[in-house]
């Protein structure tokens, strides 16, 4: 009775002790821990199909990883891209309500292509709609975009406050005002990111973003597409520059406007500095404020260069160091952007930060560089970060070494990047009793090439094993008995050794070997032959004379005499025995 009172006590404690433990779960979960399994979630959720890409707008503050390309052939393009006004962007603008994305989101690596929004009365358009000063998006990359919007229009973000960076915009961007690129407005930040974009519309286009106000920072970016204005503030780069910095960035491309064009910024009230711009900027206004760089320049700039004149449409700012219009020759030479003192140009006071460190260049973060054979930006300068490819080399399938720009490959995997445009130089060698094949990943079959760095390249060196000269050995038998490899033909490689054993059957004897003998191999039943040829070889087995045994008598004659004599001697024994003892009687 005791036991039975002492196990349902114990029974009862541990009851309550998993009620009470429980109890405090389950109220965490929908009480203390809703916060914590909330940031699980977000640090979690990844986006495989465009109906999760949708879902963001469910969480506009979760953290978010692209873990596919996602295109026309993607799950849920069809209902949430519709043919008449494409995708919905995500992050609004809302007074009752925030509607602004303030989460991340990471590209991953991968794209987003056939963008597509027509919504030509609509705000805020774009990928994205509206970002929060605290979002953060990060290697996004859009190909093929044909985005078509009223204000603020981009191919990433209609309306930016937060960060943007190692991203980049590709296809068409229209608006009526605030069009770009990549983002319509920015009053936030624009890092190592560029477009392809032609960008139209009305007022402040631009080929990278159309605003840039309110302490907007634009720094490590480029954009290389036409830019079209119908009115005024068009850049090759940045339509209306109000405030903050633009620093170390380039455009390219051709400009087009009434008033306040500019080849690199249509109007600037901040500071530009490490700039340059090479496309044709031109307006038709009766301002005339029009500029191979900058159209109408109220702040500062410093240290920029472009290839066209005038410079500067109208200034009422200033120019600090080396601002200029220099020749596409001047412009392909690194002395123009590091040589404080260089032929006719102004002094340039701080030098660019390029690979190498030209002419003591004051930076230390190699971030330009420039291709003297002009493969790359027809000789301008370009961004490291923007041009190096990689140079993998998996695997060796077989045997044999490898070798990059006459060094022999030590240790595989290997590594390396490169610039666009450069050259290496591959060895294949095989070891012995190897021969190389070819390259696997790309279309070569020579064991020395030069590898033109254009992408990233992943490679395997194949080796395989020499086919050994073959020999046939063919064994014939006479008589009877039998051999060890067996009568018949055998296939050997060069240089193999193969020893035949010839046994013969009973009443037989092994003779000889005649045929491909080699001298000096042979020994009693058995042989050794090198095969460095074809061979024939044969063996004879003799049958043994039951009449002869070594030239005397068979082996049967001898064993009856032998029998017979001793018959003979023990009958003669007998009879002695038997007169002896009757003459003793």
């Amino acid at each position: 009775m005791k036991l039975f009172v002492i196990a349902v006590t114990l029974l009862l404690l541990l009851s309550g002790m998993h009620l009470v433990v429980g109890g405090e779960v389950i109220d965490g979960e929908e009480n203390v821990s809703e916060g914590i399994k909330e940031d699980e979630i977000r640090n979690s959720q990844e986006i495989y199909d465009w109906h999760d890409l949708d879902a963001i707008r469910d969480d506009l503050h979760g953290e978010y990883v692209l873990m596919n390309d996602l295109d026309e052939d993607i799950a849920g393009y069809e209902e949430l891209v519709d043919r008449e006004k494409g995708w919905n962007p995500i992050g609004e603008h809302d007074d009752e309500e925030d509607l602004e994305f303030t989460g991340t989101f990471d590209g991953n690596g991968h794209e987003i292509k056939d963008l597509y929004i027509n919504r030509p009365d609509e705000d805020h358009i774009g990928l994205f709609g509206l970002s929060d000063r605290s979002a953060e998006i990060v290697d996004m990359d859009v190909f093929d975009a044909d985005v078509n919007g009223n204000m603020g229009v981009g191919s990433i973000v209609g309306h930016n406050h937060g960060t943007i960076m190692d991203s980049y915009g590709e296809g068409q961007v229209s608006g009526t005002m605030q069009a770009g690129g990549l983002v319509g407005w920015n009053e936030g930040s624009l890092l190592r990111s560029s477009a392809s974009t032609d960008v139209s519309g009305g007022d402040s286009i631009g080929g990278l973003a159309g605003v840039v106000i309110r302490e907007g920072d634009v720094s490590n970016c480029y954009a290389t597409g036409d830019v079209n204005g119908e009115h005024y503030y068009v850049g090759g780069l940045v339509g209306r520059f109000e405030s903050g910095n633009i620093s170390d960035s380039y455009a390219l491309g051709d400009v087009d406007g009434l008033d306040f064009v500019g080849g690199f910024v249509g109007y600037s009230g901040g500071i530009v500095r490490n700039t340059y711009a090479t496309g044709q900027a031109s307006g038709d206004g009766r301002l005339g404020y029009v500029g191979g760089l900058v159209g109408l320049n109220n702040g500062e700039v410093r240290e920029s260069m472009t290839s066209r004149r005038p410079v500067i449409g109208e200034e009422s700012g200033e120019q600090v160091g080396r601002v200029t219009q220099a020749s596409i020759d001047a412009m392909q030479d690194v002395r123009l952007y590091t040589k404080e003192t260089w032929d006719d140009y102004d002094d340039l006071r701080t030098p660019w930060d390029f690979v190498g460190d030209p002419y003591d260049d004051e930076g230390d973060e190699d971030l330009w560089n420039i291709d003297e054979d002009e493969n790359i930006k027809e000789g301008c300068p370009f961004f490291v970060w923007d041009y190096e490819y990689t140079l993998t080399i998996d695997h060796i399938i077989g045997e044999g070494t490898i070798g990059v720009d006459g060094e022999e490959v030590i240790e595989i995997p290997f590594e390396k990047g490169y610039w666009e445009g450069e050259e290496v130089d591959l060895f294949a060698d095989p070891a012995e009793g190897w021969y190389f094949v070819d390259w696997e990943g790309i279309d070569e079959s020579e064991a020395e090439i030069t590898l033109t760095m254009d992408e990233d390249k992943e490679i395997e060196a194949v080796f395989e094993k020499e086919v050994e000269e073959e020999y046939e050995l063919t064994i014939n038998v006479e008589g009877e008995g039998s051999t060890d490899p067996t009568e018949g033909n055998h296939t050997y490689g060069e240089g193999d050794e193969v020893t035949v054993t010839a046994t013969p059957e009973e009443d037989w004897y092994f003779d000889e070997w005649t045929g491909d003998v080699p001298e000096g191999e042979e020994e009693e039943g058995q042989i050794t032959i090198t095969m460095d040829q074809d061979r024939n070889i044969t063996v004879y087995f003799e049958e043994e004379d039951p009449d002869d045994d070594d030239g005397i008598l068979g082996s049967t004659s001898l064993t009856l005499i032998t029998s017979l004599t001793l018959i003979f001697g023990m009958i003669v024994s007998l009879v002695i025995y038997t007169v002896y003892k009757k003459k003793k009687q």
